[in-house]
């Protein structure tokens, strides 16, 4: 199913890199995808700051726990 909004920065995010097909498509369906101004990411880079490349769209970081 193609969603009409994605986020404007879909296309290369950096963050895709960590992780498998399967988690990523969902990854995206949660995030990337109709709801995408929840996402973390695109909040920091729009007010301009710095977006650590392990920070995930849920404001966490990967490999925290």
């Amino acid at each position: 199913m193609e969603h009409k909004r994605k986020c404007p920065y879909v296309e290369g995010c950096p963050v895709y890199k960590y992780f498998n097909e399967s988690t990523l498509k969902v990854l995206k369906i949660l995030y990337c995808h109709g709801k995408f101004e929840r996402c973390e990411r695109k909040k920091r880079r729009e007010a301009g700051e710095k977006v650590p490349e392990k920070l995930l769209p849920d404001g966490t970081f990967l490999g925290q726990s």
